[in-house]
């Protein structure tokens, strides 16, 4: 099993970057199961990050997608905030929550600090994507 909260492969996981038991809870899985769900969660958020990342103009995918003179896509940018904080808000990973929220709230006002906010996020999700696969690599908990 895995370890729900504490320590995960000798090492402590991180709660401000995500909480296990907010997933275990919020779906009534075990812990075996709970390994599968995050890396569904990791494969979401690579998906929602190359939309991010053609929306603002940045990345390999924007250049194909995009005309390099037509600004960011903001309501692309709120859309994809909207939906990465949900599913950061149902593993428990507040900090990308609140980056999410103000990303969200500045591409729906069209405010100056969308690309600040979106490289905090995708910063955020770095961490995030890190925090998880070191949980993951700690394997199942011996009972």
């Amino acid at each position: 099993m895995f370890p729900i909260s504490g320590m995960a492969g000798g090492h402590l996981v991180n709660p401000r970057r995500f909480d296990p038991q907010v997933l275990a809870d919020l779906t009534g899985v075990d812990e075996g199961q709970l390994g599968l769900l995050l890396d569904s969660y990791l494969g979401n958020q690579y998906k929602v990050r190359a939309r991010l990342e053609v929306a603002s103009g940045r990345g390999e995918a924007a250049s194909t997608h995009r005309d390099p003179g037509s600004g960011p896509d903001v309501d692309g940018i709120e859309r994809m905030a909207h939906r990465l904080k949900g599913a950061a808000r149902s593993i428990g990973a507040d900090a990308l929550v609140s980056c999410c929220e103000r990303l969200e709230t500045a591409a729906r006002s069209h405010s100056a600090d969308i690309d600040e906010l979106l490289t905090a996020a995708l910063a955020e999700m770095d961490e995030l994507e890190r925090a998880i696969q070191a949980y993951l690599d700690a394997g199942p908990t011996r009972a």
